[in-house]
C-alpha cells in the first residue's frame, strides 16, 4: 500500500486535463487549481540559480582543460641564467652541436694546458700567493715503465 495520505487514484478523465498522466496521481498530491506560494517560487528560484552556477563551473572548468591543453602541446622554452642572476631564451639545439667558437675555445684551452709547463702548481689563496713546485704524476707506460709527467699535462690531456 502507499503511505500518501491519501490515496485515492483519481481516474475520471476531466475535460481539461491534456497530459494523461495526471489521471494517475493521487489526488492528495496534485497541486492543480492551487495557487504558487512564495516558498515554492523562493525553492524554484534556488534551484535555477545552483543550475546555473554549475553550468557557470562547468565551462570554467571546460576552458581550463581546454588552456592546460594547448600548453601540454607547446615546446618548453630553453632559458639560460648568466652570471648576474637574469634568466634569457637560448635557441635550442642538439646536445651534441657545437659551435665554431667553442670548439676554439676548448681547443686552445686544452693546447695551452698540455703545451705549457712552468713546473709550479697554479697558487690559491690558502698558499696565500707562493706557488707549490709541480711533483708530477706516474703514469704507467709501455712494457710496465713508470714515467712522470706534470698535474698540468695531465689536466690537459684528459
Amino acid at each position: 500500500m502507499n503511505s500518501y495520505p491519501n490515496t485515492e487514484v483519481n481516474t475520471e478523465p476531466k475535460p481539461d486535463e491534456t497530459n494523461a498522466f495526471h489521471r494517475f496521481i493521487p489526488t492528495g498530491l496534485s497541486h492543480r487549481g492551487k495557487a504558487k506560494t512564495p516558498k515554492d517560487v523562493l525553492v524554484v528560484s534556488i534551484l535555477f540559480g545552483i543550475l546555473g552556477l554549475s553550468a557557470l563551473n562547468s565551462l570554467g572548468l571546460m576552458t581550463l582543460i581546454g588552456a592546460y591543453a594547448s600548453l601540454a602541446s607547446q615546446k618548453p622554452p630553453t632559458l639560460v641564467q648568466l652570471s648576474d642572476g637574469k634568466a634569457i631564451t637560448a635557441i635550442a639545439s642538439d646536445n651534441k652541436t657545437r659551435s665554431p667558437e667553442v670548439v676554439k675555445q676548448f681547443v686552445t684551452q686544452q693546447m695551452m694546458a698540455l703545451m705549457t709547463w712552468t713546473g709550479e702548481l697554479p697558487s690559491d689563496a690558502s698558499q696565500n700567493g707562493k706557488p707549490l713546485l709541480d711533483t708530477g704524476v706516474e703514469v704507467a707506460a709501455d712494457k710496465g715503465l713508470k714515467k712522470k709527467i706534470t698535474k698540468h699535462c695531465l689536466t690537459g690531456s684528459v
